[in-house]
């Protein structure tokens, strides 16, 4: 090799080392698990995207991770950073969160009849301070006539504990489902809300959700768990614990638990201002239910409290 060749190449070798040590020093300062030029791509792209599906999108979320560097990357991680597969990961949560209205949701959206139940809430953090969403599925009934409304009432709430969790753990985001099966009947057992769940974990959510708990899961329900553990591969069923309500606590504070697993908080069916009810969606036609579907449900929930 001639000296000169041998010079450029050193050159180049140099350049290249700059380089490298300069992105990482930017990727430190910024807090990114990913180059900046990938997030830049790939905000490109959904730009791009958007300009002709702009209708079929979650307006509200693009937006956000047009500026959220740690929520993009935690979308991102879903598909190890690469760019293509996180580009059509993300448009396919935004298309699929259009297409289940959670674009227009808020907490005043849902019933207050829902929250009432207190089958579903957000309560404390675990042991490492990850935000801890509760459902108790003895108090979930399969109604037709609601599992719309229901599905979009679990999901705003798993979102929710996913954003809450974000605040504590911004590059990693940090949040639990706890399934209390205590007293759950077969009829409470619903396959299709789990597939449904189990859905949208896997195809629609950012990374954060850490583990899920599932307590006294009693011999009724097995049955359903033999078979919801077909969809699961074996890293995500890794991540699901089977415990006693004995063992609560090793994964969350008693101060953090509500009373029925032994904690001491009873005020966790907070119900937020200003919400509907489930006579206002249906005299403004937001639900279809006749009388007597009305009136079986109330009977349900009031069942329930």
């Amino acid at each position: 090799m001639s000296p000169s060749i041998e010079k450029n190449n050193n050159n180049n070798s140099s350049i290249a080392r700059e380089s490298i040590t300069e992105q990482v020093t930017i990727n430190e300062k910024l807090n990114l698990c990913f180059p900046l030029e990938s997030l830049t791509q790939v905000r490109s792209d959904l730009i791009n995207y958007s300009k002709i599906n702009d209708k079929k999108l979650d307006q509200g979320l693009l937006s956000q991770l047009m500026i959220d560097d740690n929520l993009l990357c935690r979308y991102m991680k879903r598909r190890r950073g690469h760019i293509e597969p996180s580009v059509q990961f993300i448009i396919g949560a935004l298309e699929w969160r259009h297409s289940l209205g959670l674009d227009k949701c808020s907490e005043e959206t849902f019933p207050v009849e829902l929250f009432s139940s207190g089958g579903l809430f957000i309560l404390g953090h675990d042991n490492t301070g990850n935000t801890v969403l509760h459902i108790r599925v003895s108090h979930f009934y399969k109604i037709p006539e609601l599992i719309g409304l229901v599905k979009q009432f679990v999901m705003f709430h798993m979102y929710k504990a996913d954003e809450m969790g974000s605040r504590s753990f911004p590059l990693t985001g940090g949040w639990v489902l706890v399934f209390d099966c205590s007293n759950a009947s077969l009829a409470q057992g619903d396959p299709e809300m789990l597939a449904f769940i189990n859905s949208s974990l896997k195809n629609y959510f950012p990374a954060g959700q850490k583990y899920i708990l599932i307590i006294n899961l009693n011999w009724v329900l097995r049955a359903i768990k033999t078979l919801a553990f077909t969809w699961y591969p074996s890293a995500v069923k890794n991540r699901i614990k089977f415990i006693s309500i004995k063992q609560v606590t090793d994964y969350i504070p008693l101060n953090e638990l509500p009373d029925y697993l032994g904690g001491s908080v009873n005020c966790y069916r907070s119900i937020p201002k200003n919400c509907t009810t489930l006579e206002t969606l249906r005299s403004n036609g937001s639900i279809t239910l006749a009388q007597s579907a009305y009136d079986k449900i109330i009977k349900i929930l009031t069942l329930v409290n």
